[in-house]
């Protein structure tokens, strides 16, 4: 697995936007990440006499990257763990029976009636595999 770093999570961000409510001592900060997605993080002082401006934007922006590393570090992590999904004995003994006939590509995402699958997960994963299976076969200028 990836180790996460300071320098890593800074080449994530494309800018930083802060923001201070009006007549408040909250400072609001937004990550927008280069894929276009937004990390937010605040700050507030107890005191308006003591309310830094700078410091204010310092700890909200603070608080949002402790959220960017919990969301990279979820990332990174899912990443580990084995994708799995439950059948039925029925349809194991249907995807046994297929494969040793038509082969991978059916017994695994053209067959599309599995009943007991949790989660839905065999179906998410058969989608994402015919729909990258169709943009590579564009691409390459392949029927599909």
């Amino acid at each position: 697995m990836q180790k996460i770093t300071t320098e890593h999570l800074e080449n994530l961000i494309e800018r930083a936007e802060y923001h201070r409510v009006p007549n408040t001592t909250t400072t609001l900060c937004s990550l927008i990440l280069k894929i276009g997605f937004v990390v937010n993080g605040q700050s507030a002082c107890i005191d308006a006499v003591m309310f830094d401006e700078e410091l204010g934007k310092k700890y909200a922006h603070e608080d949002a990257f402790r959220k960017l590393w919990e969301l990279e570090a979820y990332r990174l992590k899912s990443e580990d763990v084995p994708f799995v999904w439950h059948l039925s004995p029925d349809d194991l003994d249907y995807m046994h029976g297929t494969l040793e006939k038509e082969g991978f590509d059916y017994a695994f995402f053209g067959y599309s009636d599995f009943k007991d699958i949790e989660n839905d997960h065999f179906h998410i994963l058969r989608e994402r595999y015919l729909n990258a299976r169709k943009k590579l076969a564009n691409y390459l200028g392949w029927d599909s």
